[in-house]
Protein backbone atom coordinates (compact mmCIF):
# COMPACT_ATOMS: atom_id res chain seq x y z
CA UNK A 1 0.00 0.00 0.00
CA UNK A 2 1.23 3.70 -0.91
CA UNK A 3 1.34 6.03 1.46
CA UNK A 4 0.41 9.51 0.82
CA UNK A 5 2.81 11.63 -1.44
CA UNK A 6 4.69 8.62 -2.86
CA UNK A 7 4.72 8.42 -6.60
CA UNK A 8 4.73 5.37 -8.89
CA UNK A 9 7.75 5.36 -11.57
CA UNK A 10 4.75 7.01 -13.95
CA UNK A 11 3.69 9.52 -11.95
CA UNK A 12 4.88 12.81 -11.10
CA UNK A 13 4.39 16.09 -8.83
CA UNK A 14 2.87 18.79 -10.32
CA UNK A 15 5.58 21.54 -11.38
CA UNK A 16 4.20 24.13 -9.41
CA UNK A 17 2.20 24.59 -6.15
CA UNK A 18 5.28 22.50 -3.99
CA UNK A 19 5.28 25.16 -1.65
CA UNK A 20 4.61 24.81 2.12
CA UNK A 21 1.37 24.01 3.30
CA UNK A 22 1.14 22.29 0.33
CA UNK A 23 0.09 18.42 1.18
CA UNK A 24 2.51 17.22 -1.46
CA UNK A 25 5.28 19.46 -0.48
CA UNK A 26 7.96 16.96 1.02
CA UNK A 27 7.54 13.41 0.74
CA UNK A 28 6.64 11.27 3.65
CA UNK A 29 10.23 9.49 3.65
CA UNK A 30 12.14 12.81 3.41
CA UNK A 31 13.64 14.12 0.27
CA UNK A 32 14.52 11.97 -2.07
CA UNK A 33 18.00 11.65 -3.49
CA UNK A 34 16.90 11.72 -7.06
CA UNK A 35 14.85 14.79 -7.04
CA UNK A 36 17.53 16.67 -5.41
CA UNK A 37 20.13 16.26 -7.83
CA UNK A 38 17.61 17.17 -10.79
CA UNK A 39 17.61 20.45 -8.51
CA UNK A 40 21.36 21.23 -8.97
CA UNK A 41 21.92 19.03 -12.07
CA UNK A 42 19.42 21.77 -14.27
CA UNK A 43 21.38 25.03 -12.56
CA UNK A 44 22.52 25.54 -15.80
CA UNK A 45 19.99 24.66 -18.01
CA UNK A 46 17.16 25.78 -19.81
CA UNK A 47 14.84 24.10 -17.66
CA UNK A 48 15.65 25.64 -14.62
CA UNK A 49 12.99 28.48 -13.98
CA UNK A 50 15.47 30.99 -12.69
CA UNK A 51 16.54 31.15 -15.91
CA UNK A 52 13.49 31.50 -17.96
CA UNK A 53 12.53 34.55 -15.31
CA UNK A 54 15.60 36.00 -16.25
CA UNK A 55 14.72 35.40 -19.85
CA UNK A 56 11.19 37.04 -19.64
CA UNK A 57 13.43 40.57 -18.26
CA UNK A 58 15.55 40.41 -21.32
CA UNK A 59 12.62 40.00 -23.79
CA UNK A 60 10.53 42.61 -21.74
CA UNK A 61 13.37 45.32 -21.25
CA UNK A 62 13.70 47.79 -24.76
CA UNK A 63 17.59 49.83 -24.74
CA UNK A 64 17.11 52.32 -22.54
CA UNK A 65 15.35 50.43 -19.89
CA UNK A 66 18.52 48.61 -20.05
CA UNK A 67 21.15 51.02 -19.60
CA UNK A 68 19.16 52.81 -17.15
CA UNK A 69 17.03 50.24 -15.62
CA UNK A 70 13.28 50.38 -14.60
CA UNK A 71 13.95 51.78 -10.99
CA UNK A 72 13.46 50.82 -7.91
CA UNK A 73 9.97 49.70 -8.30
CA UNK A 74 10.11 48.13 -11.81
CA UNK A 75 8.33 45.01 -12.72
CA UNK A 76 8.92 42.71 -15.53
CA UNK A 77 6.30 41.17 -17.33
CA UNK A 78 5.59 37.60 -17.23
CA UNK A 79 3.10 34.86 -18.63
CA UNK A 80 -0.04 34.71 -16.25
CA UNK A 81 1.24 30.98 -16.13
CA UNK A 82 3.94 32.15 -14.07
CA UNK A 83 3.47 31.41 -10.21
CA UNK A 84 5.23 33.84 -9.03
CA UNK A 85 3.58 36.91 -10.89
CA UNK A 86 0.89 38.85 -9.58
CA UNK A 87 -0.90 42.25 -10.80
CA UNK A 88 0.71 45.31 -11.03
CA UNK A 89 -0.17 49.04 -11.56
CA UNK A 90 1.59 50.65 -13.13
CA UNK A 91 1.23 54.46 -14.27
CA UNK A 92 -2.73 53.53 -14.55
CA UNK A 93 -1.72 50.63 -16.24
CA UNK A 94 -2.32 46.70 -14.88
CA UNK A 95 -0.27 44.29 -15.92
CA UNK A 96 1.06 40.36 -14.80
CA UNK A 97 4.37 40.69 -13.41
CA UNK A 98 7.03 40.42 -11.07
CA UNK A 99 8.82 43.21 -9.15
CA UNK A 100 12.11 41.03 -8.04
CA UNK A 101 14.35 38.45 -10.34
CA UNK A 102 15.42 35.48 -8.60
CA UNK A 103 19.15 35.62 -9.94
CA UNK A 104 21.05 37.86 -8.27
CA UNK A 105 22.79 38.99 -10.88
CA UNK A 106 20.18 40.33 -13.09
CA UNK A 107 18.30 41.87 -10.36
CA UNK A 108 20.63 45.28 -10.66
CA UNK A 109 20.23 45.45 -14.10
CA UNK A 110 15.95 45.48 -13.48
CA UNK A 111 16.60 47.92 -10.97
CA UNK A 112 19.40 50.49 -12.20
CA UNK A 113 20.09 49.09 -15.85
CA UNK A 114 23.65 48.77 -16.76
CA UNK A 115 25.01 51.75 -14.87
CA UNK A 116 24.15 49.92 -11.26
CA UNK A 117 25.16 46.53 -12.50
CA UNK A 118 28.72 48.15 -13.12
CA UNK A 119 28.99 50.01 -10.26
CA UNK A 120 27.66 47.15 -8.15
CA UNK A 121 29.74 44.59 -9.29
CA UNK A 122 32.46 46.53 -10.12
CA UNK A 123 33.42 47.16 -6.86
CA UNK A 124 33.02 43.44 -5.79
CA UNK A 125 35.41 42.98 -8.35
CA UNK A 126 37.83 45.71 -7.60
CA UNK A 127 38.48 43.94 -3.98
CA UNK A 128 38.27 40.28 -5.72
CA UNK A 129 41.08 41.12 -8.26
CA UNK A 130 43.60 42.30 -5.46
CA UNK A 131 43.68 39.55 -3.68
CA UNK A 132 47.81 39.58 -3.18
CA UNK A 133 47.35 42.98 -0.94
CA UNK A 134 45.07 40.80 1.45
CA UNK A 135 47.85 37.65 1.15
CA UNK A 136 48.89 38.61 4.97
CA UNK A 137 46.00 39.16 6.64
CA UNK A 138 44.05 36.30 7.56
CA UNK A 139 40.68 37.97 8.44
CA UNK A 140 41.19 40.23 5.15
CA UNK A 141 41.43 36.80 3.81
CA UNK A 142 38.14 35.43 5.12
CA UNK A 143 36.45 38.94 4.16
CA UNK A 144 37.73 38.32 0.57
CA UNK A 145 36.55 34.70 0.58
CA UNK A 146 32.96 35.86 1.59
CA UNK A 147 32.97 38.43 -0.75
CA UNK A 148 33.62 35.56 -3.29
CA UNK A 149 31.17 32.78 -2.45
CA UNK A 150 28.68 35.06 -2.51
CA UNK A 151 29.24 36.69 -6.02
CA UNK A 152 28.90 33.02 -7.05
CA UNK A 153 25.87 32.28 -5.18
CA UNK A 154 24.29 35.28 -6.86
CA UNK A 155 24.50 33.75 -9.76
CA UNK A 156 21.78 31.28 -8.96
CA UNK A 157 19.92 32.84 -5.81
CA UNK A 158 19.32 36.62 -4.62
CA UNK A 159 20.85 38.40 -2.80
CA UNK A 160 18.02 40.66 -2.43
CA UNK A 161 15.11 40.30 -0.20
CA UNK A 162 14.18 40.90 3.79
CA UNK A 163 15.49 37.49 3.80
CA UNK A 164 19.13 38.35 3.82
CA UNK A 165 19.29 41.44 6.02
CA UNK A 166 22.07 40.16 8.41
CA UNK A 167 23.98 38.51 4.91
CA UNK A 168 24.23 42.21 3.45
CA UNK A 169 25.54 43.38 7.03
CA UNK A 170 27.83 40.86 6.48
CA UNK A 171 28.97 41.68 3.48
CA UNK A 172 29.23 45.49 4.20
CA UNK A 173 31.63 44.44 7.17
CA UNK A 174 34.22 42.21 4.79
CA UNK A 175 33.82 45.12 2.11
CA UNK A 176 34.74 47.69 4.84
CA UNK A 177 37.49 45.89 6.07
CA UNK A 178 38.85 44.94 2.91
CA UNK A 179 38.72 49.10 1.95
CA UNK A 180 40.90 50.12 4.56
CA UNK A 181 43.56 52.36 3.59
CA UNK A 182 46.47 50.23 4.60
CA UNK A 183 45.41 47.44 2.05
CA UNK A 184 45.54 50.09 -0.38
CA UNK A 185 48.93 52.16 -0.30
CA UNK A 186 50.90 51.07 -2.91
CA UNK A 187 54.39 52.37 -1.40
CA UNK A 188 55.38 51.91 1.81
CA UNK A 189 57.50 54.16 4.13
CA UNK A 190 61.28 53.81 3.41
CA UNK A 191 62.86 51.90 6.34
CA UNK A 192 64.83 54.42 8.27
CA UNK A 193 68.65 54.39 7.54
CA UNK A 194 70.75 53.97 10.47
CA UNK A 195 73.76 56.25 10.82
CA UNK A 196 77.06 54.70 10.40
Amino acid sequence: MRAPGDLTQNETRPRWGRGLGRRNAVPRRGIEPRALADRFQTITSEENERWVEAGYFFDDVDGLELAAGKGFGGAVRVPYSWPPGMDIVEDGRTYYGIYSMHIGLTEPLLKGGLLFWFLFFGGWMVFLVRFRRYKNDPRAIAAWGILLLNLTFMSVETLWGPGNVVLVMLLGFCVGYLAQRRFWETSQPADPVEPS
